[in-house]
């Protein structure tokens, strides 16, 4: 059973603490004013459109996070501000030397 990154949203929507982004591709209550964001920063790393699905992730939720104190859980999948830690404001590099993607 293979499953698409909406129903995975849906799945991480389940989980306490959890927050999804809006992208300018979301199916509902899109964004269209992070399209040129995304854009630019794929433009600024072209090595990260390889990864088709975490393209397709940040074009439709820009972001996602799992913020549980009581589980001591915090989970952040680097996006675009409103539900995750925004790629412009990182401290030291988003992309490693090998084009790839530094979240941990």
């Amino acid at each position: 059973m293979e499953c698409g990154i909406d129903d995975l949203v849906a799945r991480l929507r389940l989980i306490r603490g959890s927050a999804v982004g809006s992208g300018s591709g979301r199916p509902e209550h899109p964004d269209p004013r992070l399209r040129p964001r995304l854009a630019g920063f794929l433009a600024e790393h072209p090595a990260l459109r390889a990864d088709r699905g975490h393209v397709e992730f940040l074009e439709r939720y820009a972001g996602a996070s799992i913020e549980d104190t009581e589980a001591a859980r915090l989970v952040d999948v680097f996006g675009f501000p409103e539900a995750s830690s925004d790629f412009a404001e990182m401290d030291g590099p988003v992309v490693d030397g090998d084009g790839r993607l530094v979240f941990a």
